[in-house]
Formats: C-alpha cells, structure tokens, sequence
C-alpha cells in the first residue's frame, strides 16, 4: 500500500511540476487569422428586396455582395 500511494504522489507531483512549467498566456492576447477564399459550405444567404445584392454569413460574420459580383463587404464581424 505504501508503494502504491508513493506512486500515485509521484505521478501527481510530475503532472503539477510540469502544468506548472508552461508558459502563461496573457489575459489580453490575442490573435489574427487572415486569409482569401472563393468558396464555401453551409452558407446562408438571402437576396435583398431591391434585387441589387446578396447577404450571407460565412464563418459567424454577414457580408453584401453586389449580385452582379465583385468583392464582398463585410456588414457584421467579430465575436459571435
């Protein structure tokens, strides 16, 4: 039994000593994540009632696209 317990304390002490080690994140980190596409899956969209674009949502964030095409605008992004 005291093998056993000798053990058990063992593995905790490694499993705190090494959490402990880690380097700390800050609270007000953060990060940016950039990148291009010309598709996607799941999307939902609507076309506006004067017919001259197009909204949809694409990863949490809503864009207006001209129907016509071009490059969308973003209408609503950020944290969900």
């Amino acid at each position: 039994m005291k093998r056993l317990s000798l053990v058990v304390l063992l593995g905790l002490s490694l499993a705190v000593g090494t959490h402990a080690q880690r380097p700390a994140r800050p609270a007000d980190a953060s990060r940016l994540i950039e990148f291009t596409t010309d598709e996607g899956t799941w999307i939902s969209l609507d076309v506006a009632p004067d017919g001259r674009t197009i909204a949809f949502e694409l990863l949490g964030d809503i864009y207006a696209l001209p129907i016509g095409g071009g490059h969308a605008q973003p209408i609503l992004t950020g944290s969900a």
